[in-house]
């Protein structure tokens, strides 16, 4: 386990892959599962998977992997064909990434990931 100072991607270490994981409910109270992916020298990215099987990925821009605190928003592309967007804050006070999304039939959720520590 690592700690570190939380960014929009949730890790800051060069060269560096892991992932860090969370969950929350869409807007029909279906569990999903996120995932954010440092990918080292590769995309950084947010996945949102569903237990009824549907998926969503958004890559991250370079210039949103390296900011501290704030928002960004991230396109996604869906396993089904949907696509949609996520808006995810980061809490520097409180180590953690809450995001929200929409997808193009009208979905909405919301999640959170504990970026105060990760999984290498």
């Amino acid at each position: 386990m690592r700690f570190y100072i939380p960014s929009i991607a949730g890790l800051l270490l060069a060269g560096c892959t892991g992932t860090i994981s969370g969950s929350g409910l869409t807007s029909q109270n279906e569990t999903i599962a996120a995932v954010g992916i440092e990918g080292g020298s590769n995309t950084d990215a947010i996945e949102i998977s569903s237990n009824s099987g549907w998926s969503c990925r958004g890559d991250l821009t370079p210039a949103q992997s390296r900011q501290l605190g704030g928002s960004v928003t991230v396109p996604l592309d869906c396993s089904d064909g949907r696509t949609g967007t996520t808006a995810m804050t980061t809490s520097l006070s409180e180590g953690n990434v809450t995001g929200t999304f929409r997808l193009s039939d009208g979905t909405t959720g919301q999640f959170i990931l504990n970026v105060a520590r990760f999984d290498s």
